[in-house]
């Protein structure tokens, strides 16, 4: 090693729709069990989450949520998985409390890559010579892991979920989205 990040090699064939990778910071949950670790598989949602969601427990046992892991972001996922619709699921997030950012993809969507951009760090970039979006926490790390490609910043406003299709990646949507924030000045919308 150099003192450079790793970079992974991005040899991927034409097969895959969406790649989520997440480095935990652990808030709850030991790592060495494995369902704790990202991404989080939640019946047909796979899904990263940087945050921490406060009202978790409560969560489960109002909504009588499926509970497999002991990290409270299963509990986003779940949400997620509940919904018929990005609505629906909007509707559910405003019962949330926490800090909030997530990438997730539903099995029934692989085509489809949603980012919830809330009050934690998430940006996203274009690359044309992938045909690929890609995420992380700052732009910094996008461009260590593109390693020279040629990336183009896309503009993901704070309290929006995007959604990306792999047909038309640069004529995404975004929906605006609130939740209940550890902001002092309370809940937090768009």
């Amino acid at each position: 090693m150099t003192g450079k990040l790793y970079r992974p090699v991005i040899t991927l064939g034409n097969q895959v729709t969406v790649l989520l990778a997440h480095t935990r910071h652990r808030t709850r949950g030991t790592e060495q069990n494995s369902l704790n670790n990202h991404p989080i598989h939640a019946g047909q949602v796979i899904g990263t989450h940087n945050g921490h969601i406060s009202n978790a427990d409560r969560l489960v046992k109002e909504l009588h949520l499926l509970r497999t892991a002991e990290v409270d972001s299963e509990v986003l996922f779940r949400l997620v998985d509940r919904s018929q619709s990005d609505d629906e699921f909007r509707k559910l997030l405003a019962r949330c409390r926490g800090s909030i950012s997530a990438a997730y993809v539903r099995l029934d969507e692989p085509a489809r890559l949603r980012l919830l951009k809330g009050d934690m760090p998430l940006c996203a970039a274009h690359v044309p010579s992938l045909h690929a979006v890609v995420y992380a926490s700052e732009e910094w790390m996008i461009d260590n892991a593109l390693d020279g490609r040629e990336y183009e910043m896309l503009e993901l406003d704070p309290f929006t979920l995007s959604t990306f299709d792999c047909g038309d990646l640069l004529g995404f949507t975004q929906q605006d989205v609130c939740f209940h924030s550890p902001d002092p000045m309370g809940p937090l919308t768009r």
